[in-house]
């Protein structure tokens, strides 16, 4: 079976099957269930110097004009259809691999506040454990947390204590 193919995993265009695909001595790409009757549309590989073209061409523009289409497909010598289907599917590539670092991000920050919410409940635990434990609690002056509202920095106050 013969193969075209540009080296990269970006390549393909056209449509796939499950199918089993057969190429003939004459070049023609036949369909085990095809019986030799009628040919079978064949899944193109573009050459590294068309991949290069079309990967700068979707860099400037992630979407095509019919003018732009059309432009492009001769001078690669495609069918329009083909570079469209190739836009096709470099949207759909670029949009998983940004779900994909979205994912990751998400991940990374779901983590942080897990670690924050495990620490902070620690903290409740601790702060429970003096509120219960009168004799400590007193001895320690309380102190309170406010926040400046115009350059927002927490700053802590004591009470001061009159006689």
């Amino acid at each position: 079976m013969d193969t075209y193919d540009d080296g990269t995993e970006d390549g393909a265009i056209g449509s796939s099957s499950s199918e089993k695909r057969q190429r003939s001595a004459d070049g023609e790409e036949r369909s085990d269930e095809d019986d030799g009757e009628t040919a079978a549309k064949k899944k193109l590989r573009l050459s590294k110097e068309q991949s290069a073209v079309l990967e700068e061409s979707f860099r400037e523009h992630n979407t095509l004009n019919p003018k732009q289409k059309l432009v492009l497909a001769k001078k690669l010598n495609l069918k329009p259809r083909q570079v469209e289907v190739w836009f096709q599917n470099r949207r759909a590539r670029t949009k998983l691999k940004q779900t994909e670092v979205d994912c990751e991000l998400l991940k990374k920050c779901c983590k942080n506040l897990t670690e924050e919410n495990r620490r902070l409940q620690r903290e409740l635990v601790e702060l429970r454990s003096l509120k219960r434990s009168p004799h400590l609690f007193m001895q320690v002056p309380a102190t309170t947390l406010t926040l400046c509202p115009t350059c927002e920095t927490a700053r802590q106050r004591r009470p001061q204590i009159r006689s």
